[in-house]
């Protein structure tokens, strides 16, 4: 059956669900207590990372218009012999000050433990996080796609 995701928290509930505490609505509460949100590609005098629940929500916040609002065409491949997985998928972003639009290719490690994230990294362009935020035209919507499990 294909599963199809408007929501970036969605996207991660069905690709981490084998793993992942019961109950969670929101991206913040799939966090460890002490988990940490690292974003090695962040632009430069942006905070690069957070730990605990409370300072992701800051991070979050700090990075609200690098977050996806939608997510196309995920992949999840699995690490072997760990709590963890690789996940592919493509962002659409909306510029601060306009709304429209921007896409982007994302690539984020996720290690489990206990069923909250303890490590969420994510990597994306810095070209993309500068578009974001220059211009303001965008880029048309994602067509979605279906979660895709590669072992």
């Amino acid at each position: 059956m294909a599963a199809h995701f408007t929501t970036f928290t969605a996207m991660l509930r069905n690709a981490l669900g084998w793993g992942l505490a019961p109950g969670i609505q929101t991206f913040a509460e799939m966090f460890a207590t002490d988990g940490v949100f690292e974003t090695p590609c962040a632009p430069a005098g942006m905070a690069r990372a957070a730990r605990g629940r409370a300072a992701i929500l800051r991070h979050l916040a700090e990075l609200d218009e690098l977050m996806p609002d939608q997510v196309a065409r995920p992949v999840v491949r699995p690490v072997e012999g760990a709590w963890a997985v690789v996940l592919e998928y493509e962002a659409r972003l909306r510029h601060g000050a306009t709304g429209a639009p921007q896409q982007a290719r994302r690539i984020a490690v996720i290690e489990l433990r206990e069923g909250w994230i303890a490590l969420y990294r994510e990597y994306w362009s810095p070209a993309t996080a500068s578009a974001v935020a220059a211009n303001p035209e965008g880029a048309g919507p994602l067509s979605h796609g279906m979660l895709e499990v590669v072992r």
